[in-house]
């Protein structure tokens, strides 16, 4: 009995403790954005294993009511056969059982056992984010185990609502329109709303402008800013329909104008100046050697009057390949073979290098 007792209230602190609905706070958390869960098992307690089922039974009738989809601890720990998490009972191990899964959170039910009947019930949601639990906790009274575990699970799933939220913020030009937020309205600009996260539909009107309607999204714990430029006319504005949208996001504004031409022109590209360079520095070294060979080695011969030199067919070769090369990386400085085509419109740019030869 009294190891019931401390599991329980262990559960309850990690749980927050507080049986008052969240949603006193914030009247808008009705429901979380549903998705799939899993149902641990109840921790081993002195409690019959039909009082542990019959917690869990309502509990995972609550949540298919949110319109959640439940998988049981049977068939999770099928699933998990062979894994460490397999058997896992608690909100230590909860989070792995989610990644391993691939369900949004874990519920754990916990039941006090005293006297042979139900005198508490716990019920805790766990997230994939470093285990991150909510939870609530009520006491049965006049034997109503239904009615208690309702409300433990109401304090979890509210609270579990609030922490899915994010604020939104709308200023509109000019301001004063109307924000309507899914069909709801949030009243007039500016505004800041705080609203569960998810795809919302987002619509601003204002007498003497068009209407703006947007896709947004809003993530947990985010402060959404949203900029909305409505233009003088009637109707909806067609320029700004669907599509997902950032913090910060402008939404709205100018008409739209006509887009420039696509420009393309050509230009040389560095390359010729540095492949002439490197002709011409290769030609010069090429004629060291020949011209050092002349200098000193060359064999004088010829007519009275007249002189010549000759040396070596390599010093030869080597004063051929020098002065066509310095002549060829001249005419690469000079014609530029290798040009740039730039090609810039108003919504992309590139480059492109070609060379003729």
């Amino acid at each position: 009995m009294r190891r019931d007792l401390l599991l329980s209230i262990a559960l309850a602190a990690v749980a927050l403790s507080s049986v008052v609905p969240v949603t006193a706070a914030f009247p808008s958390v009705a429901r979380a954005q549903t998705e799939t869960c899993v149902m641990l098992p109840s921790p081993s307690t002195t409690a019959p294993e039909s009082a542990r089922e019959q917690v869990q039974a309502i509990v995972t009738e609550e949540l298919r009511e949110h319109g959640n989809v439940v998988l049981g601890p049977r068939d999770a720990q099928l699933r998990m056969m062979g894994q460490s998490v397999r058997d896992c009972a608690a909100i230590d191990c909860a989070a792995a059982v989610n990644r391993f899964l691939g369900t949004g959170f874990a519920v754990l039910t916990e039941i006090a056992w005293v006297g042979g009947r139900i005198t508490m019930v716990n019920v805790a949601l766990i997230g994939l984010e470093d285990g991150e639990s909510v939870g609530g906790q009520a006491e049965v009274v006049a034997g109503d185990v239904a009615a208690a575990t309702r409300a433990a699970f109401t304090a979890a799933w509210d609270r579990w609502a609030a922490a899915q939220q994010g604020y939104i913020v709308v200023t509109t030009t000019p301001p004063g329109a109307f924000v309507e937020l899914d069909g709801a309205s949030l009243g007039r600009s500016p505004i800041r709303r705080l609203t569960r996260s998810g795809v919302h539909t987002l619509r601003a009107t204002l007498e003497g402008y068009r209407s703006v309607t947007r896709e947004i999204t809003i993530d947990r714990h985010e402060e959404r800013e949203i900029a909305i430029t409505l233009t003088p006319g009637e109707g909806e504005d067609p320029t700004h329909g669907g599509g997902g949208s950032a913090a910060g996001d402008v939404i709205g504004g100018e008409q739209q104008t006509t887009l420039p031409p696509v420009e393309t022109r050509d230009e040389p590209h560095w390359s010729n100046f540095l492949i002439g360079g490197g002709l011409i520095a290769a030609g010069l070294g090429a004629l060291i050697s020949p011209v050092w060979t002349l200098a000193v080695e060359g064999d004088a011969w010829g007519d009275e009057g007249t002189e010549y030199v000759s040396f070596g067919a390599q010093s030869g070769v080597l004063m051929g390949v020098g002065i066509a090369a310095i002549v060829g990386g001249a005419v690469v400085m000079i014609v530029q073979p290798v040009t740039t085509t730039v090609t810039v419109s108003p919504t992309s740019a590139g480059i492109q290098v070609s060379g003729r030869f």
